[in-house]
């Protein structure tokens, strides 16, 4: 009789020990929701390092902030992200300054990118932080101290480019000012999205096309064009910033997990950025019917004439402020290309 008790007593316990308890599987909802916009497509790189990121901040904070991801430009045209930030129709991104040259033109000097390696722009914005946060404070934003990559620039086309004359007479898709580069080579600079380069590619009306691996991995141009040529280009950097206001509004110990996670994010970046290049490299050489890898004598000599095409003017137009951030720029990339030279990881922020 007591075994009989004892048996019915168990179950019993049990059902008043969970009464007023959620289910386990039943998470507990954010108190803060933050939407982040992007341009990008699902399938892109770039989107890699924003999950990561959402994910770090979820773990950190315990579940209490969501941030709600809108790619493909789902909310706002990649060049509405600055404005939309600086608003608040947005709280967080991660924008190209060369897109807002008009807008913060000393911002950027870090995506001339024929001055330094994979990788450096991650390295380059942690160690100029501070002043990359000066110049968006005016306009009421906050720079969290990372900044995803985009990759380095290839040429896909219907040859190999090695040189400036392979250029001469030759339409080339470019993204904003890089198009200068292009007529520097003696060819034709055209502005066209990304997202129409396969079909202006497969009907002619350009002949190849200054851009990221990125996106040609992402928009398969292996599929019109034949050819594709590897420069030696680093990589743009792509700003992770948020609303200014709404950060102020998050309370103090959500701030320091942003602020934990942010600073992690750097070496995580610069790794991610690093091993994506020579795994997409490889990829693309399979795809394309020819590839080349551009000298180190070749990319010099084709950055010569095209060498300055957005420092010079920014410099010229800010003067000291603008010198400044640029001199640090070059030592910053200087100082990475010594440490690996040694087997080194960069130094990454200034303290």
């Amino acid at each position: 009789m007591k075994k009989i008790f004892v048996l019915l007593m168990v179950p019993l316990i049990t059902i008043l020990l969970n009464i007023g308890s959620p289910p386990a599987s039943v998470a507990a909802e954010p108190e803060i929701t933050l939407t982040w916009s992007d341009y990008a497509a699902p399938g892109y790189d770039q989107l890699n390092y924003i999950y990561h990121y959402i994910d770090r901040i979820k773990e950190e904070t315990n579940g209490r902030v969501e941030i709600k991801l809108y790619p493909a430009q789902q909310l706002v045209k990649a060049l509405q992200q600055y404005e939309a930030l600086m608003q608040g129709t947005i709280d967080m991104c991660n924008f190209t300054p060369v897109y807002y040259a008009g807008k913060i033109p000393i911002l950027c000097l870090s995506s001339e990118s024929s001055y330094w390696e994979p990788g450096d722009s991650v390295v380059i914005t942690s160690r100029t932080a501070k002043m990359i946060d000066k110049v968006l404070s005016r306009d009421g934003i906050k720079f969290m101290g990372w900044s995803t990559e985009l990759p380095p620039m290839c040429v896909p086309g219907a040859k190999i480019f090695r040189k400036a004359s392979d250029f001469k007479g030759l339409k080339i898709r470019a993204p904003g000012k890089a198009t200068k580069v292009i007529n520097a080579w003696g060819g034709t600079g055209v502005s066209i999205p990304a997202s129409e380069l396969y079909m202006a590619l497969q009907k002619g009306v350009v002949d190849g096309a200054f851009t990221t691996i990125g996106t040609v991995e992402g928009t398969h141009l292996w599929e019109v064009i034949d050819a594709i040529t590897f420069t030696r280009n680093g990589g743009s950097p792509q700003l992770v910033c948020m609303n200014r206001e709404k950060w102020n509004s998050l309370p103090e110990d959500i701030k320091k997990s942003f602020e934990k996670v942010n600073r992690e994010m750097v070496p995580w970046a610069y790794d991610h950025a690093l091993n994506y290049v020579g795994k997409t490299k490889e990829f693309l050489k399979t795809k394309f019917k020819k590839s080349y890898q551009q000298t180190p004598e070749e990319h010099a000599a084709l950055s010569k004439p095209a060498a300055g095409y957005i420092w010079k003017p920014v410099i010229k137009k800010f003067g000291e402020p603008a010198q400044k951030l640029w001199d640090k720029t070059l030592a910053v990339a200087k100082e990475s290309q010594e440490a690996r030279k040694q087997g080194k990881t960069p130094r990454f922020f200034e303290d």
